[in-house]
């Protein structure tokens, strides 16, 4: 994308909007008749689409049913086999991750026929804890800014720094969780039993969320912890 502050907020409120759905705040349904462009569900064994929005199906003239029956096959008919060899890998080990507080975003190639010509889309992914799958959205690369407007609207301004996020999302799998119990007030030693490891590893976690956030206030902590994370 020409604009990489675009891309950092679709990725963003990508990840919001995917809270709120396994969290129970909306349904999948009300995400897809709203926001534009495709929300897909996608399998973590071979990435076939089991979930559609009612715009994809509309797009591809292709049913849930019939998408589930051809598998991956559906997808190679749509995606450009460039954009799948480079594509493909970085899913995979997106996945391997297992991280649901991480989130992945990419450009792809794709056809809406065989006799259509491939355009630019842009593609994010985050693991669902709800469907244990992936929760993806597709959108063409002609008007991302609209899509951050809908989200906007739908769920209450853009009061997060962007400059938070990309800090959050730099902590590994465990920091994140510590840091969700330093925020609800658990001490070293609890947390190291929680955990079964020593304080001291505790400790030196603290000391590496501390550096990455960029912060040591206990109410910056507090703040980032709730806001990225729904418990």
């Amino acid at each position: 994308m020409e604009d990489f502050s675009i891309e950092r907020d679709l990725n963003k409120l990508h990840f919001k909007v995917s809270n709120y759905i396994d969290f129970n705040k909306i349904t999948l349904n009300e995400a897809s008749e709203y926001l534009p462009g495709w929300i897909h569900i996608n399998t973590f064994d071979d990435l076939s689409i089991c979930w559609m929005s009612d715009k994809m199906k509309n797009d591809l003239q292709a049913s849930t049913y019939k998408v589930i029956q051809e598998g991956p096959n559906f997808l190679q008919k749509i995606i450009h086999p460039e954009t799948d060899i480079r594509v493909i890998p970085k899913i995979l080990s997106f996945r391997d991750l297992n991280d649901p507080d991480k989130i992945i975003g990419f450009i792809q190639m794709i056809r809406y026929a065989t006799d259509h010509p491939y355009l630019p889309h842009y593609t994010t992914i985050k693991l669902s804890t709800k469907y244990n799958c992936f929760f993806c959205q597709t959108l063409p690369i002609v008007d991302p800014q609209k899509m951050i407007y809908n989200y906007l609207e739908l769920f209450g301004g853009n009061e997060e720094s962007t400059e938070d996020f990309l800090k959050y999302q730099s902590l590994t799998k465990r920091e994140k969780e510590i840091l969700q119990l330093i925020a609800i007030g658990k001490s070293n030693s609890e947390i190291a039993d929680q955990f079964k490891i020593s304080a001291l590893t505790v400790k030196t976690h603290r000391q590496n969320i501390i550096k990455k956030l960029d912060t040591s206030k206990i109410q910056d902590l507090i703040r980032i912890a709730l806001t990225y994370s729904i418990y």
